[in-house]
C-alpha cells in the first residue's frame, strides 16, 4: 500500500467519524486510530531492528552483509578518464581566454 492510498483511506475514515452522531463514539474511534498509529510505528521500528540483527548475524557467520552503495560523486581535481581531463582543460583554457589571461595565468597586457 503506498502513501497516496493511505492518505485517501485516512480522509475517508475522518469523514465517517464526522458523520457519527454520538460524541462518545467519535472519541472511541479517535482513540482506536491513535492506538493503531502507535502500533504501526512500533512495528516499523521492530522490522528495522530485526533486519539489523539479521545483518549482524550474517556478518558474524562470515557472510557479506548488504552492500553500502553510495552515489557516484566526482572528487575535486581527480578525473577518472582522459576525456574528462581534456574537457576540464578545455574549459579552463576557455575561461582563461575569456577573462583575458594567458596560458601562464597572468593577465595579458593591452597596448
Amino acid at each position: 500500500m503506498n502513501i497516496q492510498d493511505l492518505q485517501a483511506e485516512i480522509i475517508a475514515i475522518d469523514q465517517e467519524i464526522a458523520q457519527l452522531e454520538n460524541s462518545a463514539s467519535q472519541a472511541l474511534v479517535k482513540k482506536l486510530l491513535n492506538f493503531i498509529e502507535r502500533v504501526v510505528k512500533e512495528n516499523n521500528t521492530l522490522l528495522t531492528e530485526r533486519q539489523q540483527l539479521r545483518d549482524e548475524i550474517n556478518r558474524l557467520k562470515g557472510e557479506q552483509g548488504k552492500p553500502d552503495i553510495k552515489a557516484n560523486k566526482k572528487k575535486d581535481g581527480k578525473l577518472s578518464s582522459v576525456a574528462e581531463r581534456k574537457e576540464a582543460e578545455a574549459n579552463a583554457n576557455k575561461d582563461n581566454s575569456e577573462s583575458g589571461e594567458n596560458s601562464d595565468g597572468k593577465k595579458a597586457m593591452s597596448a
